[in-house]
């Protein structure tokens, strides 16, 4: 999250005075960060197209297995996962989520 977008998120949380650029660059952020495809289905067509190729009764990517269960969902394994560059907190969140884990957020005393 920029300096601006930071800016504008804490001028509209606090209610303080703030104006339509501040409301186009939070929607602006938003849309960076959650492609029109975010809330699609995964398909097999779909993984295809984005790099991943048809094993045996599953689509590998950098040694990511995904195999289709029943329903739409799909099952997610790993045979090695290569080192992989995380640089911020939400990037961490992210992925263990992608596991089914969530991290647990510290208190705010």
């Amino acid at each position: 999250m920029t300096p601006t977008i930071k800016a504008a998120l804490a001028r509209m949380r606090d209610n303080l005075r703030y104006d339509g650029s501040d409301t186009m660059a939070l929607a602006a952020a938003y849309a960076d960060e959650h492609p029109a495809d975010y809330d699609e289905p995964i398909t097999p067509d779909w993984l295809l197209s984005v790099g991943f190729k048809r094993g045996n009764d599953c689509y590998v990517y950098c040694g990511l297995y995904f195999e289709e269960c029943s329903n739409g969902v799909w099952e997610l394994a790993a045979e090695r996962i290569r080192r992989c560059h995380v640089a911020t907190r939400g990037q961490m969140r992210d992925l263990y989520r992608a596991f089914g884990i969530e991290i647990e957020e510290p208190r705010k005393d």
